[in-house]
């Protein structure tokens, strides 16, 4: 399981990770921070939810990764991460490459149709929400 804080490729946020599921066998992420400057007017709301009941909950604190499970070798898959930015939630699978390097891929329906990106461990000194 990845350890730690982990900052997104763009540096705009930071994810913490955490057993979850029925028995804790799946993996799931937290949004622990965010860089302020992205909030248009400071509005720090999960607004672009499609689920109108959770459009006034705050984002730093909200999990935006969650269900992927332990298939070896390094590798999370069949979960799911949500982009607080356009309110939309994809496929996701997760590959802890070392220490300093997680590849997390983001998908539409398979995996091959998606995004991957690179993340790294955040500062030590970053102040996370709730901490």
């Amino acid at each position: 399981m990845p350890k730690g804080v982990w900052m997104l490729q763009n540096g705009k946020a930071a994810v913490s990770f955490h057993p979850c599921g029925k028995k804790g066998e799946e993996l799931c992420g937290t949004l622990v921070w965010g860089r302020k400057d992205q909030y248009p007017d400071g509005q720090t709301k999960d607004v672009r939810n499609p689920d109108p009941k959770l459009r006034g909950r705050e984002l730093c604190g909200a999990e935006v990764v969650w269900g992927l499970e332990w298939e070896g070798d390094g590798t999370w898959s069949g979960g799911r991460v949500y982009d607080p930015h356009s309110g939309k939630t994809y496929g996701a699978r997760l590959e802890i490459l070392g220490p300093e390097r997680l590849k997390v891929r983001g998908y539409i329906g398979i995996p091959w149709i998606g995004k991957t990106q690179n993340w790294k461990p955040a500062p030590p000194d970053l102040e996370v929400c709730g901490g």
